[in-house]
């Protein structure tokens, strides 16, 4: 059986290290726009207040500064959120296109590494690495990035024009002119790839071949190929009114709103229909009412749109479970974590899936997985404990289980309990004993009379023990 609260993860709050208050938005800035533009501005600011451990409203606020040139601004939000989600690869590429946007590659260099190290195959975060490092005269770590990213992306036009810049900086004649070439077969309009071509030929003394490129260069303007780039696009749609429904609509899921939630997901839709983002959350708006026939509609809608959001999967996995239908749920979880790796959430409920399937080696693995993304998720380190005691590997557990008590709430009493049993069977009776009055006061606290009288024989059981000689 899964834990009772496995279903409303997205409600639990949990307890992440302390970040810095965030800035002030201030008077004079806001009055710079426009009054539809301020409210918003607004509206997300105080929701951030409002929910200051919440990554996903903070990085909100901080890509909707980012896309009305608030970079200086955009940028402290970042830094904030990236302390909550450090895992999240978008709040370092963010940050790093900010920075980079204001000239400021010192602070760029060290975000989009971070950014190309949580998300390697991400292609535009590798571009933009390998162009500072190049702009500041790295030439050994702009070589070694664009060497990477030519292996990862051969058809990558972009990448051999920049291995080629490394190389001809670096005296390495042939090898820039290979890359260049090869950059101008997959690009022929690439007006920069001819300028580089110009230049190495000239070097070469071969005139007329370089006044060629040159020619070439003048006539193209130097425009590179287009460039996928899904992060910049969500920050883009961040001006439309679709996003404005929908980023209201988050707030609302968030503090548990799903009414108004809805409609304002309604309303994206009316402004956008092929917004996925607003389908993937009326798919989990409608599973957390429990209207599996409307959240199924919406599930096959955004996955049509946009099968990588790993949303999706992640709440097809929720519904898959509560349709008792667990092989469906597992591969739907797998597909997550195929797209979000990162993504704690998902490793704790397949681990609950493998486990009672009795595939308990691997359903550890995914609760330290869980708890490696999110060092205070509860529910993994609880879950994890529950397995090791059950394995007798009481010692382990202990340490899980007194993590989970670093927040209170209406699950403190169980885990209290628990721990008292994993306590008993090390021999350590005081210890137990103390966990399990604790137990009983807090049951006590919150309503939980059955758990009270049921800690109450386990505590009489310790104290007679504890009498023995």
């Amino acid at each position: 059986m899964l834990p009772l609260w496995t279903l409303g993860l997205a409600f639990i709050a949990v307890a992440i290290p302390e970040s810095p208050p965030p800035p002030q938005l201030a008077e004079r800035l806001l009055a710079t726009f426009e009054p539809r533009d301020r409210h918003r501005l607004l509206e997300a600011y105080r929701e951030a207040l409002a929910n200051p451990t919440d990554g996903e409203l903070n990085g909100r606020l901080a890509m909707l500064l980012h896309g009305f040139g608030q970079y200086e601004l955009a940028s402290t939000f970042y830094r904030r959120v990236g302390a909550i989600e450090p895992s999240d690869f978008r709040w370092p590429y963010y940050l790093g296109v900010a920075m980079t946007a204001i000239g400021r590659e010192a602070e760029a260099i060290p975000a989009l590494r971070r950014a190309v190290e949580l998300a390697p195959d991400y292609l535009p975060a590798q571009l933009g690495l390998g162009k500072l490092l190049r702009t500041v005269g790295d030439w050994d770590e702009s070589g070694k990035i664009y060497r990477e990213v030519v292996r990862q992306h051969p058809d990558s036009a972009r990448a051999h024009y920049g291995l080629g810049r490394v190389q001809f900086a670096r005296g390495e004649t042939q090898a820039a002119l290979k890359s260049y070439r090869t950059a101008s077969r997959l690009a022929p309009d690439f007006g920069a790839v001819h300028y580089g071509l110009g230049t190495v030929y000239r070097s070469l003394g071969e005139k007329e071949q370089a006044r060629r490129h040159l020619l070439l260069f003048k006539r193209t303007h130097g425009d590179p190929p287009p460039l996928a780039d899904p992060l910049l696009d969500s920050l883009r749609r961040l001006q439309s009114k679709a996003e404005y429904h929908y980023l209201r609509g988050l707030g609302f899921q968030r503090r548990g709103q799903i009414s108004e939630a809805l409609g304002e997901f309604e309303r994206a839709l009316k402004e956008d229909p092929r917004h996925a983002g607003a389908h993937a959350n009326l798919f989990f708006s409608f599973l957390t009412l429990g209207d599996f026939v409307k959240a199924e509609e919406h599930y096959q809608a955004a996955h049509r749109l946009d099968p990588r959001l790993h949303e999706i999967h992640h709440n097809l996995g929720i519904l898959r479970t509560l349709q008792k239908r667990h092989r469906e749920a597992e591969e739907a979880f797998r597909q997550a974590l195929e797209l979000n790796p990162f993504r704690a959430e998902s490793h704790y409920l397949l681990g609950a899936i493998l486990e009672n399937g009795g595939q308990v080696g691997e359903a550890e693995k995914r609760f330290r997985l869980a708890i490696e993304n999110r060092s205070q998720f509860m529910d993994a380190q609880f879950q994890l404990g529950l397995l090791l005691q059950k394995q007798g590997r009481d010692a382990e557990a202990i340490g899980h289980f007194l993590k989970t008590l670093t927040v209170e709430d209406e699950r403190t009493p169980v885990c209290l309990y628990v721990l008292a049993h994993s306590y008993a069977r090390l021999g350590k009776i005081d210890q137990a004993i103390d966990s399990a009055v604790k137990a009983q006061e807090k049951a006590f606290s919150v309503g939980k009379r059955e758990l009270a009288a049921d800690v109450g024989k386990f505590l009489r059981r310790l104290r007679q023990v504890g009498k023995r000689p």
